[in-house]
């Protein structure tokens, strides 16, 4: 939860559908009502830092925050440039330096939605689905929900945004049975005290 008690907050959880289903249900929900502003999607392996909210004060329609994945061993923030044949490509860390401007933004093609802020008007404008998986011929993965969320958006010709500002942690794959011994070990120490 954000460490201030500014923001008036709604928290919805989807699960049992495919992430493009449960992302689709969590925006019909949010249009329901309409006193929601601003809606904020974070992916349940993704921790923002406890401000995040104020990436409202961005002023834009579509931020994330910064979200880092690892492709071949190597870190890369989850923010794309599109090519001359029309895909997505990740920048670099030094195009993602060089790139930041004097309010922390980086305009980009695409931005994953493991910490994404969006505008109800955007929602409103753009008719669903917002978010689905599209597949090649073959049945294999040709474009994510985010990316294809982010294709939609430059359709309509609204920009998207990463605040450098709001770096998150991003968890991944961990051994359970590992962390239920760290725990159990980090019990007995608490018991022995």
């Amino acid at each position: 939860m954000p460490d201030s008690d500014d923001y008036n907050l709604k928290v919805s959880f989807n699960y049992l559908q495919p992430v493009d289903a449960n992302r689709n249900k969590m925006v019909k929900d949010f249009l329901k009502d309409e006193d929601n502003e601003w809606m904020l999607m974070v992916d349940n392996d993704v921790v923002p830092p406890g401000d995040i909210l104020k990436m409202v004060d961005h002023g834009r329609k579509v931020v994330s925050g910064v979200v880092t994945i690892k492709k071949d061993g190597v870190p890369h923030p989850v923010i794309t440039r599109k090519t001359d044949e029309g895909k997505f490509r990740r920048i670099s860390l030094t195009e993602y330096q060089n790139e930041v401007d004097e309010e922390g933004l980086i305009e980009v093609d695409g931005a994953g939605t493991g910490c994404l802020l969006v505008h109800r008007s955007i929602f409103e404008e753009m008719s669903p689905p917002w978010f689905k998986f599209m597949y090649n011929e073959d049945g294999t993965l040709k474009l994510g929900e985010d990316f294809y969320f982010s294709q939609r958006l430059e359709e309509m010709g609204q920009p998207t945004y990463v605040s450098s500002e709001f770096v998150c942690s991003h968890y991944r794959k961990t051994d359970l049975t590992e962390f239920a011994q760290i725990v159990a070990e980090a019990e007995n120490v608490k018991t022995k005290d």
